[in-house]
């Protein structure tokens, strides 16, 4: 039997390369682009395919990659029973009574006003364990019981400190499926058709639900995951056994992801001089260096690949120092491909560093959508003042320093959207103003597409048959409704996803 053959066409075409925006067709044969070319298709051509469809002025891409996400933490807002329904402290109260005969009473949604003093004493009168969290996880209503069980509290809920409900979440099977099944579509609705998702220690149990997906062709990803060691220490015998075990599969164990310091704004982000509104220190929390120049050659010595979350300059230049120690090919560059994920305030001398050895960059595109100008710049500028603030966000160095950027979200702090992409990172704006913020440092419409496309493919080591729309490669495809390239910033907004394709295979089509 023949392979279905499509032909899309658009006046806009992008291949993910340097390559300028083009007029013309892309004909798939089954799973992989068969043709790519800049002229109209005959008529004999178009008559032979299954399938034709001209997107007109459409951009057509590369899919899209993202290189940090986390559906174990998007699923957490899912836990337990939804209470948006409870509203008041008596209706609280009727919800307990309703439910404590259950082991446990885990829910979600729950309105941030009942979280009060009246309401901790409520929870703390019951004994079965009480775990309701808002939107986010970031804040909580728990008792007693439920903190000698899960080993944290109200003050440190976050995710690193509540596995241990991740994992009860990642093996309620019926829930965790359907969620699956949702934020798949979810990804391929924003024409993503490719991930590096991040898995606490050994997943608990999700690789199972992966394989089930993949053995069904659910999995309309490219599934690719590190183990971030939280509950135990880093494992490199579950690296060496998961590898083996997903070898005929299309999921792909990627390494592992550390932590290193923590947010500018809470004075934990390593810089390598003095916060400006400190007389010292460089960081709140000293951070082991040691350990994490241990762990790291451990990883590169068995030829796994480490990412490194990095937000202080200071932070970022020593983990160069660890990453110059590790393994090289005959040009200096690193063999296993590691990475730094976030990059906020980097100083430019080691941007050049970092390219140097060819370290990937994992920056957030869409970072600046969460603050506004006047909250973000005055908090820049009283943690490090003006002068310093130049180096915040400077993707343009990481580029001209020869960097390979790749685009994240850190899902579920932001959700995909790449025409907000690149009002951010190309226009230099902040949430809810037109105010621009180091705009010289900021990158070109094509350069903040080919680091979600070729640069996301390049980071999981799958610039051979992903990433770009070239003839033998893998027909990964995402079509807008107009053109990214030549619409105004401000219009980016009514910029969307028509059509996604994975595999060959249309996965999503807009209605309407």
């Amino acid at each position: 039997m023949e392979p279905k053959k499509i032909l899309i066409k658009s006046k806009s075409i992008y291949d993910g390369t340097d390559r300028p925006p083009f007029s013309g067709y892309i004909l798939i044969k089954g799973e992989i682009i068969h043709e790519v070319s800049d002229f109209e298709p005959s008529t004999n051509l178009m008559n032979s395919c299954d399938e034709v469809i001209d997107f007109n002025d459409g951009l057509i891409s590369p899919g899209f990659i993202d290189v940090h996400c986390f559906f174990s933490g998007y699923a957490m807002n899912y836990i337990g029973e939804n209470l948006l329904n409870v509203t008041s402290s008596e209706e609280l109260k009727i919800y307990l009574d309703l439910n404590k005969s259950s082991d446990t009473i885990l829910g979600h949604s729950l309105s941030p006003n009942l979280l009060n003093k009246a309401n901790e004493e409520l929870v703390n009168t019951y004994i079965t364990p009480i775990v309701l969290m808002i939107n986010g996880c970031e804040k909580c209503l728990m008792n007693q019981a439920a903190k000698n069980i899960y080993k944290f509290t109200p003050e440190t809920c976050y995710p690193e400190s509540f596995w241990r409900l991740i994992s009860i979440n990642l093996n309620n099977k019926i829930k965790i499926t359907s969620l699956f099944e949702k934020y798949i579509q979810f990804m391929n609705s924003k024409g993503v058709t490719g991930v590096k998702e991040m898995g606490f220690d050994d997943y608990y149990g999700f690789t199972s639900i992966l394989k089930e997906f993949d053995s069904k062709n659910k999995l309309n990803l490219r599934y690719h995951f590190m183990s971030q060691p939280v509950a135990k220490p880093l494992d490199l015998s579950f690296a060496d056994k998961i590898t083996k075990e997903l070898e005929n599969t299309s999921v792909q164990f990627s390494g592992f992801n550390l932590m290193t310091d923590e947010s500018i704004s809470e004075n934990k982000g390593e810089l390598k001089q003095p916060y400006s509104c400190e007389v010292s220190p460089n960081n709140l929390k000293p951070i082991n260096w040691e350990l994490i120049k241990d762990l790291t050659h451990q990883v590169d010595e068995s030829n796994y690949r480490i990412s490194l979350h990095a937000q202080g300059d200071g932070a970022v230049s020593k983990i160069l120092d660890i990453y110059e120690t590790c393994k090289k090919d005959a040009n200096g560059q690193l063999i296993n491909r590691h990475a730094i994920t976030d990059l906020e305030l980097t100083d430019p001398i080691d941007l050049e560093r970092m390219g140097k050895i060819n370290a990937i960059a994992e920056i957030y595109p869409q970072i600046q959508s969460l603050y506004s100008y006047t909250e973000k710049t005055e908090l820049i500028y009283d943690k490090i003042g003006i002068e310093r603030s130049k180096n915040y966000w400077n993707r343009r160095k990481m580029i001209d320093s020869g960097i390979t950027l790749s685009c994240a979200t850190d899902l579920p702090l932001l959700f995909d959207d790449i025409p907000s992409s690149i009002y951010y990172s190309c226009g230099g704006h902040f949430r809810l103003g037109k105010e621009v913020f180091n705009i010289q440092n900021t990158i070109t419409r094509q350069e903040i597409l080919k680091a979600w496309t070729s640069g996301g493919a390049y980071n999981l080591s799958r610039e051979n048959d992903i990433g770009t729309l070239e003839v033998g490669k893998k027909a990964d495809i995402a079509i807008f409704n107009m053109n990214l390239f030549n619409i105004p910033l401000i219009d980016l907004n009514k910029a969307y996803i028509v059509t996604t394709i994975f595999n060959g295979k249309i996965v999503y089509k807009k209605k309407g």
